[in-house]
C-alpha cells in the first residue's frame, strides 16, 4: 500500500508505506479522529504525517501540536515530527520559548503553536484549523473542551483534530471516543504486535516485563483500571451488558439500594433461573429516602403491577406484606442514617415495604462482596440491561484507593455498584466453615 504525499518545497515526492491501521486514520474524514494503540505500534508517526498534510495543503491555517507535558512534547513529540520535515523537505523554525513552529510550505508560512496541555488557559483565544494532540489520554477533560473550541480559523478548509494515545483508565477519552459511537468522531484500537516494523524480541520483552492487565492497556491499547485497582475486574461490557429484559409479572422485583444524597442510587432487578437481571436504575440528586420511596413504588406501579389484578398497596399507599414480592436489599448503615431528619432510614423504607420485605445483614465486607460479584460476574449469572449505563458505568469505574486494604474510592462512580454488592451478599453468601485452626471457603 502507497501513500503519497504532495511537492515540497524542494521537489520531493515522498512515497511512504502506512500500515493498514495508519492508512485508516489518516484517510477518516471523521472531525475528531484518534488512534488509541499499544506502545510502539506507529502512533506518533502517523500523527505527524496527519500534521503535514493539513500544513501543506495550502490553506495557509495555523494548526496546534500538544502533549500532556513539555518534557513529552520536547522529548518524544516534536523530535520525530522535526524529523520527518526534515525528511520530507519542509523548512521550518522552532521558538520553543514562545511555543511556536513555523514551517513553510513554498511561499506560505505557515504558524503551529507548540504547547504543554498541563497549562490549558494557554490555548484560549487562539484561533486554529486543526490540532494534534499526543498521549492526550493523560491530559484533563477540561483542557480538551476549551481545546475543540478553539477550532474556528475560517482558513481552514475543515476544522479538525486527531489524537494519538495509549489509554489511561476510563477517563475522559473513554467517555468522549469509545464508551458509545458518537457522530464525527472515530477512533482505531491498534495492539503493538500488529505494527510489522518492530525489531526483533521487542513485544516478547514488553510481555515478559508487564502482567496481563498491563500488557491489556500498554499492548492492547485496551481501556483498564490500571493503577486504580478496578474493584469489579470481571465486567466485561460485551459479555455482561444485554440489550433488553422482558419483566416476569410472577417474580419478586429485587430494589439494591446504597443512601446518598446526591446522588441517591437504586437499581432493580429480578433473579430467573439463577440469574440475576438488573433492568432499571433510578438516580435522585439532593433526595431523602422518602422520595426514593415514592420513585420506586411509582415504577412498580406502572412498569411491573399494571396487568395485575390484585391492589398491592393499601390505602395509605403502603405494600400489603405477602401481597406483591419485593425484596429490599439496603445498604447496613440504614439503622443509623437519617437522610429525612426524624426516622431512619430503615424504618422508613419498613413502614413502606414491610418488615418482612427487607433483606440485609449487619455489615457487609467490601472484599468478600466484591468477590461474590465478580464470581457472578464471570459466569454470567449477573446480567445488565443496556439502559442502565449508571449501573454500567459503576461496574467499569469503581476502583479501590491505591494502596489502600480495599477501601473503595469515592467518586460518586460506586453507588449502584455498592448496592448490587449489597443485593448479591445477601443473596449468594459466602459460607466459611471452621476446621480447627484453619478455615474452608465454600
Amino acid at each position: 500500500m502507497s501513500y503519497y504525499c504532495p511537492k515540497f518545497e524542494r521537489r520531493k515526492k515522498i512515497n511512504i508505506e502506512p500500515q493498514w491501521y495508519q492508512y485508516a486514520f489518516l484517510e477518516n474524514e471523521s472531525k475528531f479522529t484518534g488512534m488509541i494503540s499499544g506502545i510502539g505500534a506507529g502512533k506518533t508517526w502517523a500523527g505527524g504525517v496527519k500534521a503535514i498534510k493539513r500544513i501543506t495543503d495550502g490553506s495557509g491555517t495555523n494548526g496546534l501540536i500538544g502533549a500532556n507535558s513539555y518534557p513529552q512534547l520536547e522529548n518524544s513529540t516534536l523530535p520525530p515530527f522535526l524529523a520527518m520535515l526534515d525528511e520530507y523537505g519542509l523548512r521550518y523554525e522552532l521558538k520553543m520559548h514562545k511555543h511556536r513552529l513555523y514551517v513553510w510550505n513554498g511561499k506560505q508560512k505557515i504558524l503551529i503553536n507548540v504547547l504543554s496541555l498541563e497549562k490549558y488557559n494557554l490555548i484560549r483565544g487562539l484561533e486554529i484549523g486543526w490540532f494534534w494532540v499526543d498521549e492526550a489520554a493523560y491530559i484533563l477533560a477540561i483542557a480538551w473542551k476549551i481545546l475543540i473550541g478553539r477550532l474556528r480559523c475560517k482558513k481552514s478548509k475543515k476544522l479538525e483534530g486527531w489524537i494519538t494515545t495509549t489509554p489511561n483508565g476510563y477517563n475522559w477519552l473513554y467517555d468522549e471516543f469509545a464508551k458509545k459511537k458518537r457522530k464525527n468522531y472515530y477512533y482505531i484500537r491498534v495492539h503493538t504486535r500488529d505494527n510489522k516494523y518492530l525489531v526483533d524480541g521487542y513485544v516478547e520483552s514488553l510481555e515478559e516485563s508487564y502482567d496481563t492487565e498491563m500488557q491489556k492497556q500498554e499492548m492492547a491499547g485496551e481501556f483498564m483500571s490500571l493503577g486504580q485497582a478496578q474493584v469489579f475486574y470481571m465486567f466485561d461490557p460485551k459479555i455482561n451488558v444485554i440489550e433488553k429484559y422482558d419483566i416476569d409479572e410472577q417474580l419478586p422485583a429485587l430494589v439494591a439500594m446504597d443512601f446518598n444524597v446526591t446522588p441517591f442510587c437504586v437499581s432493580i432487578a429480578q433473579l430467573k433461573e439463577d440469574v440475576i437481571y438488573v433492568f432499571k436504575e433510578i438516580q435522585l440528586k439532593n433526595a431523602h429516602t422518602k422520595q426514593m420511596v415514592k420513585e420506586i413504588k411509582d415504577y412498580i406501579k406502572s412498569k411491573i403491577l399494571q396487568n395485575r389484578s390484585r391492589q398491592c398497596f393499601n390505602d395509605e399507599n403502603q405494600f400489603t406484606e405477602g401481597d406483591f414480592p419485593i425484596k429490599i436489599y439496603p445498604d447496613p448503615s440504614c439503622i443509623c442514617n437519617k437522610t429525612a431528619a426524624v426516622q431512619s432510614d430503615e424504618k422508613i423504607l419498613e413502614k413502606a415495604f414491610g418488615l418482612l420485605n427487607i433483606f440485609m445483614k449487619k455489615q457487609v465486607l467490601i472484599k468478600t462482596s466484591a468477590t461474590i460479584v465478580n464470581n457472578l460476574l464471570e459466569k454470567k449469572r449477573l446480567l445488565i440491561s443496556k439502559n442502565c449505563p449508571g449501573v454500567i458505568k459503576s461496574l467499569e469505574q469503581t476502583s479501590y484507593i491505591p494502596g489502600s486494604a480495599f477501601q473503595i474510592k469515592k467518586n460518586n462512580d460506586e453507588h449502584f455498584s455498592d448496592g448490587i454488592r449489597y443485593m448479591c451478599d445477601y443473596i449468594y453468601p459466602i459460607h466459611i466453615h471452621k476446621i480447627g485452626y484453619g478455615r474452608i471457603v465454600a
